[in-house]
């Protein structure tokens, strides 16, 4: 008899879909032909890159009555990772496709929220319209031969794996007592013991507490490559301990689950693409899309910044009193002319995790992904 599972997969062809890749590989170009531009724009304020840095960029200008600035983003439309698409018409997320429903030390997130009409004040108390919530659980787990309410693998668990699920939640709730663990992490002033996690492994941590569980090991590596990018053996054990202790904590089997940090999350269709389309509609003639910032440049009067304009391939250069970088790092290290050493030291320090895919079954033939080559921990997320 045949097992399905264990056939040889069959190959899908795959590629990017909503980026467009070969724009942002023109700043790799080691002789970029670099022709005068044909026109000379100001504005009082340019915010290069139109992700989500960018545009609350955008929004807080906005509210302070700034209203001349321009904004360039190197796609067709705004958001970054946090874009929207569609596939046969349906809509779909290209990347960040939920939010946790914020807690007090999101103030500005949930101020935003409040002005798009998502949070109110309800007899006293703010409420979130349900019609974007999604409550837990909002996964299925095939295991076993059936399916399940959630992810974490609860078919035919022996008692030793159910005994390191209840050990695991006292430890991520004794660690969100001794220290706290907040979104966003800037709100947080890192303790000793904070440090202490971040300077070894998730994997380190749970084989020091000798929880050895498959199914654990598995659900938690799961979750880490789901966050972050990167497994057990890439992410530290704070940031491993963040992703469960700064939100809903681990709820083991026949726990409550904890509601001090809101109830479910929010999420679209499009996924976070429905927030970034209303960040960037009050822009209008402000954004400025398929542009590839070239140089940024510093100078008595205020600050030059030359982009490709991809639609009539031309150079545009812009000059600006004031210039807000929302643009990743180590491509604002590259593109900034005489760029401080801090701005070296930071994209030098950076890492970013090489995944080749996930491991989805926790049980069958699916083989685990190569390991990340870098630790990501508490630094590594405040830039995010």
């Amino acid at each position: 008899m045949r097992l399905q599972g264990c056939e040889k997969p069959l190959h899908i062809d795959g590629g990017f879909v909503g980026v467009q890749h070969e724009r942002g590989h023109l700043l790799r170009a080691s002789a970029w032909p670099a022709p005068l531009p044909l026109k000379t724009q100001r504005t009082r304020v340019l915010i290069a890159g139109g992700g989500v840095a960018g545009l609350a960029a955008a929004r807080a200008l906005r509210l302070r009555g700034i209203h001349d600035f321009t904004l360039l983003e190197l796609e067709d439309t705004a958001g970054g990772n946090s874009r929207g698409g569609q596939v046969n018409g349906v809509p779909c997320p290209l990347g960040a496709h939920y939010l946790p429903v914020p807690g007090n030390d999101a103030r500005e997130v949930q101020d935003l929220l409040e002005e798009l009409g998502l949070r109110q004040r309800v007899a006293g108390r703010w409420v979130y319209d349900e019609r974007h919530l999604c409550h837990s659980p909002q996964e299925r787990l095939f295991i076993n031969g059936q399916w399940q309410e959630g992810l974490l693998p609860l078919q035919d668990v022996d008692a030793s794996t159910l005994a390191d699920y209840r050990r695991f939640a006292r430890l991520v709730q004794e660690a969100s007592s001794a220290a706290r663990f907040t979104i966003p992490v800037s709100k947080t002033v890192l303790a000793t013991a904070h440090h202490a996690l971040d300077a070894m492994t998730f994997e380190a941590w749970l084989d020091q507490r000798q929880l050895t569980s498959p199914l654990l090991r598995w659900y938690l590596d799961y979750c880490c490559r789901d966050d972050y990018g990167g497994g057990l053996a890439t992410v530290s054990a704070w940031a491993g301990l963040h992703y469960f202790a700064s939100r809903h904590g681990f709820a083991a089997p026949g726990a409550e689950p904890s509601t001090e940090r809101g109830a479910g999350i929010l999420t679209w269709p499009e996924g976070n693409g429905w927030l970034t389309q209303r960040l960037a509609q009050p822009l209008g003639e402000r954004l400025h899309a398929g542009r590839v910032v070239l140089r940024v440049a510093a100078g008595k009067h205020g600050v030059e910044v030359d982009a490709f304009n991809t639609r009539s391939q031309t150079m545009e250069r812009w000059q600006a009193d004031h210039c807000i970088m929302a643009l990743p790092l180590f491509v604002a290290a590259r593109v900034v002319e005489n760029p401080p050493p801090a701005l070296h030291q930071a994209a030098a320090t950076l890492r970013y995790t090489r995944v080749a895919g996930r491991q989805y079954s926790p049980q069958g033939c699916a083989a685990r992904p190569p390991r990340c080559r870098a630790q990501l921990g508490q630094r590594d997320l405040q830039r995010r």
